[in-house]
Parts: structure tokens; sequence; C-alpha cells
């Protein structure tokens, strides 16, 4: 696959089996690994229930609440016009207690431990770079231990919006187990 490949979003109507209309919002998105085409994600929503305007097919909080909580991870969104759409997974994930966005990134921010990491963070935001991607340590003072959080930020324009995305995923466990196996040959030198 090429890896300049554009990530997609639409919206169709589909007739099931049974005889029932369904609408389904479908999101492509081409994830890289130092440049590379690693992953793609594919999701597919079954909106039928959820008020969206077809001309604006932007998720709303509570399908983005669904999408995130079946696949394990958070999504934040800002739009062009300011606008945030935030799952209520990304506070679960960052054991921060509901609060206005702007808390909600201040909090985030101040709690990613690296320096580094932070700075690449404002980077983003101010469109200075495109793409962010790596795990990160973050530490909530709401909750006892360290946070390894694959980090996931791109801009993304389609013809209508301009996008930012903000995906995290604690990978926590998978990195403790990582480190457990690098630190088990040398036991037995």
């Amino acid at each position: 696959m090429n890896s300049n490949m554009g990530d997609e979003n639409t919206i169709i109507r589909i007739k099931t089996e049974k005889g029932t209309n369904k609408t389904l919002n479908i999101n492509v998105k081409h994830l890289h690994n130092n440049g590379a085409l690693s992953h793609i994600a594919v999701y597919i929503m079954d909106i039928t229930d959820e008020d969206i305007d077809e001309k604006d097919n932007f998720l709303s909080n509570k399908l983005l609440t669904k999408m995130n909580l079946k696949l394990g991870f958070a999504t934040l969104i800002r739009k062009t016009n300011e606008e945030y759409v935030v799952g209520n997974t990304f506070y679960d994930i960052l054991h921060i207690p509901k609060k206005n966005i702007d808390g909600l990134l201040k909090d985030f921010k101040d709690n990613i431990l690296n320096s580094e990491d932070r700075l690449m963070v404002q980077k983003f935001e101010l469109d200075e770079i495109n793409h962010f991607e790596k795990v990160i340590e973050y530490k909530s003072p709401f909750y006892h231990k360290t946070q390894q959080l694959f980090l996931y930020m791109e801009h993304y324009e389609d013809a209508t919006n301009k996008l930012l995305f903000t995906n995290i995923k604690d990978v926590t466990e998978e990195y403790e187990r990582e480190n457990e196996l690098e630190i088990l040959p040398e036991s037995f030198n």
C-alpha cells in the first residue's frame, strides 16, 4: 500500500437484509511509524439513531465515547472554529475529573513528565508540526502511578473542516511486560 494514501471519512446509507435502513459512519485512518505506513484502522459506526447533519458529519461526543470504549483508546478532536469533541474515555484514561475543555487540555499538558514531549504537543497545537506519535510518560495527580500513554496527534483536512486529532491509549501494561522481557535475559548471566 502507498504510505501517501489519505485518510477518509464518509457517511453511507444501506438497506439491511431485513429491509431496515441504516446510516453508517466509515472512517479510514492511516497510522504511520517512523514515516512508514504501519496500520490502517477502519472504524464503522452505526449512527442510524444519531442526529447527524449530512453537511457536517462530525462525530458527536456520544458517538466518540462509544467508539473509544470499543477500541480502548480516547480521542479529542478540534475543529477549525475551535469547537471540541471529546469522548468521556479521554478523562477516564487520564484519570482526571471531567471539566471544561481548557481545564482538560491544561491538565493533560501539565502532567506530561518529559519536557520535550510537552514541547512537541505545544508545537502541534500551534501548527508548527503536522504529526506527532510517541509513547509518553504521564502522571495524573488523581492516580497513584505513572502511565505510559501512546499519543497520536495529527492535523487533518477535508472539504469542509480542518481538524486536529489527538488520540491516547494507555499502554502501561504492555510497556511493563516489554521491560520485563528485556530484563529477563540479564538474570540468566
